[in-house]
């Protein structure tokens, strides 16, 4: 489930999230306080939620960074050339240490990439690693014990296009030149791992505290107490620490409203509070300085659960979708949101500086359409065998505001098909199980790309992709979705792409709602802070000062 990032944290469970005790002392002028939603994990392999990967951002670091305008830049590997047209990708690592003072080696991103990509890790980030020669292989797997499991994945690591040529050097073959690849490299998937240290504690305890846990980024953790507050350091070992200018960043989490760290904000305590500005508190800062929107690579939907007796008939579901207004849901879905008229963002690139909204146009009505609603409806009954459309549900989790949304929904469900649709408020770990078990009628998600092109949307739909999340299959998408892989231009692949979302649009295995953008603020004295459309945050580039 990659991206849950966005469920999480755009959803609600997360964006919300701000409590425990904030600071009281004004900042020192190296130290930056801030708000955010709270973190659930600091292993790499298996987080998935836009708060952890947002600080491993700044303890980690791959190959390449990501500038200001998210161009990929020298990381551990100081540079880097191509060869076989785009296929084969040679990186000379820089003289790099971990935080225990072992050197960062080729190896290291060996062994931490096929942890990544071994099944019985259950990497909800494995799927980055697509592009490389071989990963599909691992990426078919299916786990069913870790010893069972190990030769078949020992023989699938021995094709894979990933080598250590020396400690240095580090050889990487992909399956077909892919234009986004490079960028990938910045996100957690592709970090290294020590494998000396990682090899002693058993994988299993990666990341299960701060004494199983090694950083080669520009922080350290020196505090983690992810019900309250993270602090982390700056990390004197750090290959270019002479350009981090901030000594230490505290992040506060807390309560389900954000009103924590709103009061906190409003008095001074935090100089900002990221990625999100809580919905309900967003009018307070629009227009003023300190108050930043942004397009961001995310969309809000309903799942609709395929294999459900009723949601199974493609009318009930084009029925549900066209009884909404959407652009009236704008100012509940969230300050500056546009109403989605397809599914994958308009911003989203499917080539260098092409965007897909070009290809894709508006497949859905802004306003609703009650009277083909009611029309589909009818025929959606008649292929059932039903006079009446039966109790329906939505899965939301129990925190945050999300449930805001299913009262509008009702209005316009009842009001055009004359149904009345419940809410089913789960806990956030039971509602990622229900997710991933298929145990839900209708689920209210956010999904937020991890890198910028339509398929990480796309593969929601995707049989055998480490995102899929809809129980939804098709055989005209599926072989758009293969056919864009081998397709011999970008051109091409771009319009096979748009062929494969017109046809799940048209089949409304998902009903989109809306297309966020990000919203946070921070003081004016707070200058450098990035935030990538990705979703990452970055105040680790050495550019962020408070002058």
């Amino acid at each position: 489930m990659r991206r849950i990032v966005a469920i999480l944290a755009a959803a609600g469970i997360l964006l919300a999230g701000c409590g425990g005790t904030a600071a009281t002392a004004q900042p020192a002028r190296t130290v930056l306080n801030l708000g955010m939603p709270k973190p659930l994990s600091l292993d790499s392999i298996t987080a998935m939620d836009a708060s952890s990967i947002d600080i491993l951002a700044q303890v980690e670091q791959g190959l390449v960074t990501l500038n200001a305008q998210g161009v990929p830049q020298p990381g551990i590997a100081a540079k880097w050339s191509t060869a076989n047209g785009g296929k084969v990708y040679t990186f000379d690592l820089r003289a790099a240490k971990w935080s225990n003072g072992d050197p960062v080696t080729a190896q290291d991103f060996v062994y931490g990439w096929e942890q990544t990509l071994d099944p019985c890790n259950q990497s909800p980030n494995a799927s980055a690693l697509a592009p490389i020669a071989g990963a599909s292989s691992l990426l078919s797997i299916q786990c069913t014990s870790k010893a069972k499991g190990a030769a078949q994945v020992a023989a699938a690591d021995k094709a894979l296009g990933i080598k250590a040529v020396s400690p240095t050097e580090l050889q990487v073959t992909l399956a077909t030149p892919t234009w986004y690849w490079l960028a990938e490299l910045a996100g957690p998937a592709y970090y290294p791992l020590d494998a000396s240290a990682v090899g002693k504690w058993g994988i299993s305890h990666y990341g299960d505290s701060l004494q199983h846990l090694l950083f080669d980024g520009p922080f350290t953790v020196t505090t983690w107490q992810p019900s309250t507050e993270t602090v982390l350091s700056k990390n004197q070992g750090y290959w270019d620490a002479s350009t981090v200018r901030l000594t230490q960043v505290h992040l506060y989490f807390g309560g389900n409203t954000g009103a924590t760290n709103v009061d906190a904000y409003s008095n001074g305590t935090l100089d900002g509070i990221v990625p999100f500005v809580p919905n309900a508190f967003v009018h307070q800062y629009q227009g003023k300085p300190e108050f930043y929107s942004v397009v961001g690579n995310i969309v809000t939907f309903l799942m609709a659960n395929t294999t459900d007796p009723v949601l199974k008939d493609v009318y009930i579901r084009r029925a549900l979708s066209e009884a909404l207004d959407r652009q009236s849901l704008m100012g509940i879905e969230g300050a500056n949101a546009a109403p989605a008229t397809a599914f994958t963002p308009p911003s989203v690139d499917y080539a260098p500086n092409r965007t897909f909204g070009a290809l894709i146009g508006n497949v859905l009505s802004p306003a609703a359409q009650a009277a083909q609603a009611k029309a589909d409806l009818q025929k959606g009954l008649k292929q059932l065998g039903l006079t009446k459309l039966p109790a329906l549900s939505v899965l939301i989790p129990n925190q945050g505001a999300t449930g805001n949304i299913v009262g509008p929904l009702n209005a316009f469900w009842s009001r055009t098909l004359g149904i009345t649709v419940s809410t089913d408020a789960v806990s956030p770990a039971k509602y990622v199980q229900d997710l991933g078990t298929k145990k839900y009628q209708l689920a209210y998600l956010t999904w937020q790309g991890n890198y910028n092109d339509p398929k990480t949307f796309l593969d929601l739909f995707t049989p055998g992709s480490q995102n899929e999340l809809s129980p939804w299959t098709n055989k005209a998408f599926t072989a758009d979705m293969q056919q864009a892989q081998t397709a011999a231009t970008l051109a091409a692949r771009g319009a096979d792409l748009a062929a494969a979302e017109k046809e799940m649009l048209s089949r409304m295995p998902v009903i989109p709602l809306s297309w966020p953008r990000k919203n946070w603020v921070l003081r004016p004295y707070v200058h450098g802070y990035v935030e990538y459309a990705q979703g990452n945050v970055d105040f680790s580039l050495g550019l962020v000062s408070m002058t």
